[in-house]
């Protein structure tokens, strides 16, 4: 499952704020650096932020898939592995010990309940 993608309502707040003043006037001047040109510079640089950041998410989840095909196709060949090693030596030999498998001498036997008669 990808990661969400994520939306700014600061940004939208914003735009709607500028487009809002630039329609009463378009170079609109407010004092202390208070303009249309430099509100709409911080807003289209936290817009490209924005951007920057969910493309990133969209690689990260790109290479998460990439990484868990690689950990299935990793899995099958260790398992091939053991069963080669298993099939050569057989399954109680030090090879397939070493080879990450239980030598059948080694496990243990189960125990079991045994059932006990109803009164």
């Amino acid at each position: 499952m990808g990661r969400l993608r994520r939306s700014s309502p600061a940004i939208d707040q914003a735009e709607a704020r500028i487009n809002g003043l630039k329609s009463k006037d378009s170079n609109f001047d407010l004092g202390n650096g208070l303009t249309a040109v430099a509100c709409e510079q911080v807003l289209t640089t936290t817009r490209g932020k924005l951007n920057t950041y969910n493309q990133t998410l969209a690689t990260a989840d790109d290479q998460l898939n990439e990484l868990i095909a690689s950990e299935r196709e990793l899995k099958d060949l260790s398992k091939r592995f053991l069963a080669a090693v298993k099939a050569k030596h057989g399954s109680d030999s030090s090879e397939y010990e070493l080879a990450g498998g239980t030598r059948d001498s080694e496990h243990q036997p189960r125990k079991t309940k045994s059932a006990k008669p109803k009164p």
